[in-house]
């Protein structure tokens, strides 16, 4: 843990919502005020402001069924494979010797890997234990919910068999247990163990969060735990459910009928269940999930968690809530959207607790993690995330992923087009029979009429479009793409800017921060590092532009008419800083400009195309010595150089 206590947020930047819109984010407290287009005014508020600029944002996970007290035990049990009864044979062994203090460090160490991943709230069961000390892990756990107040939500409810007396079970909930619980299905009189489990509930006036119908053929206990409880005020719910699955359709929508009219949420725990169901059978293996969708469909408030993590009972589990998600959609049939709702929205509705995520007025348990759609998100799970609880930054988790060099020809063209053609679906066709190459350290700029196909051979060379016809071979992935236009984000200043593409790659900021400062020292931006977009003007947009591409350190580099629109000393001026980024980087340029001049002047060979369809009619090679002297522009040899481009250009389009 951190010594950094919780940030306060007011604003989050820049962050795609679930819906594919992008969106800044305005909090006041606890509370979700405000969600405005990207770069809209946001209200004031105290606190600091995130750019999550890459990243997905929705609500927090929300755990309503886990072992604390039992988790990360597995190596020290060593318990057989896939028996449910030896796994709790084996719990019962090992807890006669529990050790508070390890309890507590297992469990805190399961709980803070909960928080990374984004869940702020956890539903937690706590094993009254046989032996002298009943109370052991109910300890250890209200310590951890001490110790963890202003990070996480946590909720305690004691588990109990049918030799666990009431008395034992009220001293739990005098220590500050919040619930009653218990797996009445499992006892040798399952409906006896369940309403007694219920008159203690009634009794002490508190929820209920009971396991049952725990495996695919056993005792039915969800029906009568139904109408005992219906019409009581206090909360319910009911873990597992498996059995639900083996169901004929029409004795699951009678069973789903009284469960929504009892108003108990059925909490689906496929980790622990996929591993421990149907292991008897020879083939065809059940799933063992308890059949949520169905159960939504009928009304039944629905939710999923990952139980077991570690322990006896599962030896798996990354205490990340989008891991069950992942599961719900592969195993359980969910659509995306239907198993996020069910570990975040959903679970947090059958715990009982506000309604979070981003929308106005809810509270701000949030999450974002980097990813590009909510399916990305699922199928990805990416560690890079950022966690609220109540509107306070509780953990970031940034990963850094390095990977070696692909071992290519040094010899070969960075770029080689061969008889390479472009026609669009609407029938133009923009290219024809283009054959270029683009050395290591060669600066080829293009010239020609405007609608000859430039632009689109820049598009085929970075991979945004695919050649109709020929080939078009890159033998490099670091490839610089600059723009006509500087497309900075205007919420941030230069530095932050110039840091977006290695942000976006998942450098962390310790790689990308020094190597942001020496592209903005390259192109000579030192000591606007704090400007924003709209104080600079469009030369500095353009360096800006220029340094964050050079943050990659691209082997190719592609302009597109990057100072065009500038006026022509700040153009020259560029084209000097240019030339003496070329000579120190030594990258493959290919630029495209309309103007003769620049070509020549930036260039080691200077390519013309005819008009539309486009294709080359002439090469020159440019014979001046690098680094070049700004004066050379005004020699009779330039002149000359510039002539015979001109020329050419004339001709071919003629």
């Amino acid at each position: 843990m951190s010594a950094v206590p919780p940030v306060s947020i007011a604003a989050l930047r820049g962050v795609r919502l679930t819906s594919g819109a992008v969106v800044d984010v305005a909090l006041d407290g606890d509370e979700v005020l405000a969600v405005v287009p990207a770069g809209s005014p946001l209200p004031d508020t105290d606190g600091e402001t995130l750019d999550l600029t890459g990243y997905l944002l929705t609500a927090a996970g929300a755990e309503p069924h886990a072992h604390l007290d039992k988790s990360q035990s597995w190596d020290a049990i060593r318990p057989p494979f896939g028996d449910l009864e030896r796994a709790i044979e084996s719990w019962h062994a090992f807890a006669l010797t529990l050790d508070e203090d390890d309890t507590l460090r297992r469990a805190r160490s399961t709980a803070l890997r909960m928080l990374a991943s984004g869940i702020t709230a956890v539903r937690t069961h706590v094993d009254l234990l046989r032996g002298d000390d009943a109370l052991t892990g109910v300890r250890a756990l209200v310590r951890l919910r001490d110790e963890l107040a202003g990070l996480m939500d946590i909720e305690l409810v004691a588990l109990g068999g049918p030799t666990i007396a009431d008395e034992v079970f009220e001293a739990a909930l005098d220590a500050g247990v919040d619930l009653v619980g218990g797996a009445p299905h499992l006892a040798d009189d399952p409906i006896a163990d369940l309403e007694r489990l219920i008159a203690l509930a009634r009794r002490r006036d508190v929820g209920l969060d009971l396991h049952t119908d725990e495996s695919l053929a056993g005792a039915d206990t969800l029906a009568a735990y139904a109408r005992a409880v219906t019409g009581w005020h206090r909360p319910r719910s009911a873990g597992h459910c498996v059995r639900l699955s083996m169901m004929p359709a029409t004795a699951l929508a009678d069973l789903a009928a009284d469960v929504r009219a009892a108003d108990i949420g059925v909490i689906a725990l496929p980790i622990t269940n996929l591993y421990l169901q149907g292991w008897d059978a020879d083939h065809a293996v059940p799933r063992g999930i308890a059949p949520i969708g169905r159960l939504k469909a009928a009304g039944v408030r629905v939710a999923a968690g990952a139980d077991n993590v570690r322990d006896p009972f599962n030896p798996v589990g990354r205490c990340d809530h989008l891991e069950i998600a992942s599961l719900l959609v592969s195993a359980g049939h969910l659509a995306p959207e239907e198993a996020l709702a069910a570990v975040t929205t959903g679970a947090r509705d059958v715990m009982g607790l506000p309604f979070a995520g981003p929308v106005p007025g809810a509270r701000a348990d949030l999450v974002a993690i980097r990813a590009e759609s909510l399916g990305d998100a699922v199928a990805f799970a990416s560690a890079d995330r950022v966690v609220l609880h109540r509107g306070r930054l509780v953990s970031r988790t940034t990963v850094s992923t390095e990977t070696a060099a692909s071992v290519a020809d040094p010899t070969a063209p960075l770029l080689d087009f061969r008889n390479v053609a472009m026609t669009f679906p609407n029938g133009t066709t923009a290219l024809s029979g283009v054959d270029l190459t683009v050395g290591r350290g060669e600066f080829v700029s293009v010239v020609g009429p405007s609608g000859c196909g430039k632009s689109t051979l820049l598009r085929i060379a970075s991979g945004l479009e695919s050649a109709s016809e020929g080939t078009a071979t890159v033998n490099t992935d670091r490839i610089g793409y600059v723009f006509q236009d500087a497309t900075l984000l205007p919420w941030r200043d230069v530095r932050s800017n110039v840091e977006l593409l290695a942000e976006l790659n998942w450098q962390p900021k310790r790689v990308r921060a020094p190597k942001a400062q020496w592209a903005i020292d390259l192109v000579g931006l030192n000591g606007f590092e704090k400007h924003l977009p709209k104080q600079m003007s469009g030369g500095m947009k353009m360096r800006t532009s220029l340094a964050r591409s050079l943050t990659l350190d691209p082997e190719l580099f592609l302009f597109d008419e990057p100072f065009g629109a500038l006026d022509e000393i700040t153009r020259e001026r560029l084209n000097d800083e240019l030339i003496k980024i070329f000579v120190a980087q030594r990258f493959g340029g290919l630029f495209i400009t309309h103007s003769v001049s620049e070509a020549v002047y930036l260039s080691t060979k200077v390519v013309v195309m005819s008009g539309r369809p486009g294709h080359l009619v002439d090469t020159f090679e440019v014979p001046f010595d690098l680094p070049r002297d700004p004066e050379i522009r005004y020699t009779g040899e330039f002149a000359k150089l510039v002539g015979e481009v001109s020329h050419a250009l004339r001709e071919g389009h003629s």
